[in-house]
């Protein structure tokens, strides 16, 4: 459920700066809403499939959550005005965040708990961010902040995440096309 919520924010923020396009400080703050339901998501994920985790899913899921706890303070730095804590946001957090990210996302596929796209979307979510951000550049500028087109793919992933979760739940392999074997 929390990974559904999460997956609607992001698409309906990164639309709002479709449409909207420009720096809004405003989306700073709401950044802040998908971001933490996000880990939440990634937290029933890990939960899941800590049964068959290794070394890689294990290490990677925590320092992705220690580094977007991180860029989370930076967010919010940047929403009260603490510029001591901006750096957190950009590009300390991302820069540690992204390869933990691969790491959990090829932990995620090995566990063999979800299927393998499930780890894919994870290892490439800020990659395809970045480039999906570049993009949609020529309708909505790249701006410094105050500006998510590019979270668009964090929704779509976090859409292919709880439809998985719920695949899992429900015990309806044919959704998650997940073998039964492997479950």
């Amino acid at each position: 459920m929390v990974a559904a919520v999460a997956a609607v924010t992001w698409v309906g923020i990164s639309l709002e700066s479709i449409v909207r396009p420009g720096e809004h400080d405003y989306r700073d703050g709401l950044i802040l809403l998908p971001w933490v339901l996000t880990m939440a998501a990634f937290v029933a994920l890990h939960r899941v499939q800590r049964h068959r985790a290794g070394f890689i899913e294990k290490a990677g899921f925590w320092v992705a959550m220690a580094m977007m706890a991180l860029t989370g303070i930076g967010a919010l730095g940047m929403v009260i005005g603490a510029d001591g804590l901006t750096p957190l946001a950009f590009p300390i957090g991302p820069m540690l965040w992204i390869p933990s990210m691969v790491a959990w996302g090829v932990g995620t596929a090995r566990a063999g708990v979800m299927p393998p796209w499930v780890g894919a979307g994870l290892a490439l979510c800020q990659p395809l961010t970045i480039g999906l951000a570049l993009a949609l550049s020529p309708i909505s500028p790249v701006v410094e902040r105050g500006s998510y087109t590019g979270a668009l793919a964090n929704g779509l992933v976090l859409a292919g995440l709880a439809m998985a979760l719920y695949a899992l739940r429900s015990g309806n392999r044919h959704l998650t096309r997940v073998a039964a074997a492997r479950v």
